[in-house]
């Protein structure tokens, strides 16, 4: 587990992902909640830019100096760059397959994003997160040994 990165800790999150070997995140709040930020801290794909914005209105300034990406399309988050290869939208979640590259190695890592967590209070909708989990530990069990199986949650 782990707290959602800020600006200057996006590239230490990426580095333990790699360290640990991980394919799987886990997020479960918003990007913005009681005034406090977490990073975007991979590449968004172009049909999910308004569900960030909607996350993040009153950072308009900042926001235009940050676009989002195509899939396939590489974007840098400190020392790797990472591509989204596929996204898709559930019940309650979103599902994003990244590549994540160093150098010339690149891994596949799955994000889980669960937005409808409100900070300090419980899901209103339970069958949702019940999918997420469902969907995780298929995800999980479907991998050839992979050397991390656990899924990093956070923020």
């Amino acid at each position: 587990a782990t707290q959602g990165p800020m600006l200057h800790t996006v590239g230490d999150f990426w580095d333990m992902v790699w360290q640990e070997r991980s394919s799987i995140i886990v997020m479960v709040t918003k990007l913005k909640e009681n005034n406090e930020k977490c990073e975007p801290y991979w590449p968004q794909p172009r049909d999910k830019t308004e569900e960030v914005k909607e996350e993040d209105e009153d950072q308009e300034g900042e926001k235009n100096g940050r676009r989002q990406e195509e899939e396939g399309e590489m974007r840098q988050f400190g020392r790797f760059l990472m591509k989204v290869k596929n996204s898709q939208e559930r019940d309650g979640f979103i599902i994003t397959d990244l590549e994540i590259q160093l150098l010339s190695e690149r891994r596949a890592v799955r994000h889980y994003w669960f937005s409808s967590w409100p900070d300090h209070h419980v899901p209103e909708c339970i069958v949702s997160l019940l999918r997420l989990v469902e969907d995780v530990e298929m995800h999980r069990k479907s991998l050839k040994s992979p050397p991390s199986s656990e899924p990093i949650t956070g923020p």
